[in-house]
């Protein structure tokens, strides 16, 4: 097998699509960046625009020439239902910010079946990921066929079938998703019980090493979850704790290999889930908040403004250790969110430094909670990736507290690179992403 080229298609939850193209060897360069047209209904829940999502995939097949391995990604929670009889798709394809947080919460409760229960029924699966079950109870709402027949499917594997014309299943994409796990009684049981739902795996499963040929040596690897991907350049540190930054951040915790963590009261309260990663490995992750969304939010507030203008804003402030926004502040819409500090505070600079700040105290509390929950020492020393990892006031403002960030090569591309690394590792071009990031660690972006 000769591999001298990846192209990683990678699908960001607020970000759009982007592809990059990665040369063993010589380096890699972003080939475009395109934001995903939405299709919002009645302002109510968002659609996914197929025909653009089909376009685009046969656009990807036509740039790869031989010695090409496509290596897709997307965050793990949307899913496609299927008619059983041609497993064609029953229209809407809703996004999974379409799923009401009021929504989740009432059919929960209507199952009868506590949260912390619930969440280890799904193979400990937070049930605030809104993952298959939730997602399908709020497609027969909005379809309004509650008793249409139906076969539930990861996008991610869809995506596969329309790059390779092979069904399968992603394991690791069936696992985040509490789908395809030996405890997933909740959805076998109630959900199936009361809609005659077949829910994946209705397909065999690829093996973690499986790259599917679609043309003379051109290759795919099943379509898997992003997380996973951006946190093995995190795992190709040697340390065990990191933060993954974005428009969402959390806290990971790199564990043995096998079932990852054993799920309790004190793992459930502290936010962490189990998280399976490329090559049969493990993580403990929990997200701490989607608090990147205000602050872009504020960047945008008075005009457009570049993120090394707002870091320069946050790094001229006299630092201030006590200010932050309350969790009332948080919650509340970006853009309404901006407004109104902007008006209250009257200094964009001040803004922005509680902003970070607030990211970086809530950073030191995840750690921490992570670390009681799992009976081990709160790190002080920890990877970074993401976007906040480009940002010199967030790493500052994490030392102020107490953590010092690593950022290991590639850490504002850790998703696109990710997948590249675990591409080169399945054609066995290196033996762990670790050493296929080191083809590239020390050439410059083009």
């Amino acid at each position: 097998m000769k591999v001298n080229r990846v192209l990683s298609l990678v699908f960001g939850a607020t970000t759009g699509v982007t592809l990059h193209e990665f040369v063993v060897g010589k380096g890699y360069k972003q080939l475009w960046k395109r934001d995903i047209p939405w299709v919002t209904v009645e302002s109510v829940y968002l659609l996914w625009p197929m025909d653009w999502l089909e376009n685009l995939l046969d656009e990807v097949k036509a740039m790869a020439t031989p010695g090409t391995v496509i290596a897709p990604a997307m965050w793990g929670a949307d899913v496609v239902h299927l008619n059983p009889s041609n497993e064609t798709i029953v229209s809407p394809v809703l996004h999974y910010r379409s799923i009401p947080s009021e929504f989740a919460e009432d059919l929960i409760k209507e199952s009868g079946i506590p949260k912390y229960e619930w969440s280890w029924l799904m193979g400990h699966v937070h049930p605030a990921f809104y993952q298959m079950a939730l997602s399908s109870r709020f497609w027969r709402q909005c379809s309004r066929r509650p008793l249409y027949p139906l076969r539930v499917v990861p996008l991610a594997d869809w995506m596969t079938l329309m790059l390779t014309r092979q069904k399968g299943h992603d394991q690791v994409m069936l696992h985040n998703q509490g789908a395809g796990v030996s405890t997933s009684k909740l959805i076998n049981t109630w959900v199936n019980r009361a809609y005659q739902s077949d829910f994946a795996p209705i397909w065999p499963l690829f093996s973690p090493d499986e790259l599917l040929e679609i043309g003379k040596d051109i290759w795919v690897v099943p379509c898997t979850h992003d997380s996973p991907l951006s946190r093995s350049v995190l795992a190709s540190t040697g340390l065990p704790w990191g933060l993954w930054t974005g428009s969402w951040y959390g806290v990971f915790r790199q564990v043995a290999s096998g079932d990852g963590i054993t799920p309790n009261v004190n793992t459930f309260n502290a936010g962490l889930v189990s998280e399976a990663m490329p090559n049969n490995g493990s993580s403990a992750i929990s997200n701490i908040g989607m608090h990147g969304l205000l602050y872009k939010a504020l960047m945008k507030v008075n005009g457009a403004m570049s993120y090394e203008e707002a870091a320069r804003l946050v790094l001229n402030q006299i630092p201030n250790v006590t200010a932050g926004y309350s969790d009332d502040q948080l919650a509340m819409d970006p853009e309404e969110f901006a407004k109104r500090t902007i008006k209250g505070t009257g200094n964009l600079g001040l803004a922005l430094y509680a902003m970070v700040n607030t990211i970086a105290m809530k950073c030191q509390e995840g750690l921490m909670k992570a670390a009681n929950a799992l009976g081990v020492e709160m790190p002080s020393t920890v990877a970074i990736t993401g976007g906040f990892a480009e940002n010199p006031a967030i790493l500052q403002a994490l030392e102020t507290h107490g953590i010092k960030a690593v950022v290991p090569p590639f850490a504002g591309l850790a998703t696109q690179a990710g997948a590249a690394a675990e591409a080169l590792r399945r054609a066995g071009l290196a033996k762990t992403t670790a050493e296929a990031l080191k083809m590239f660690s020390e050439v410059e972006l083009v």
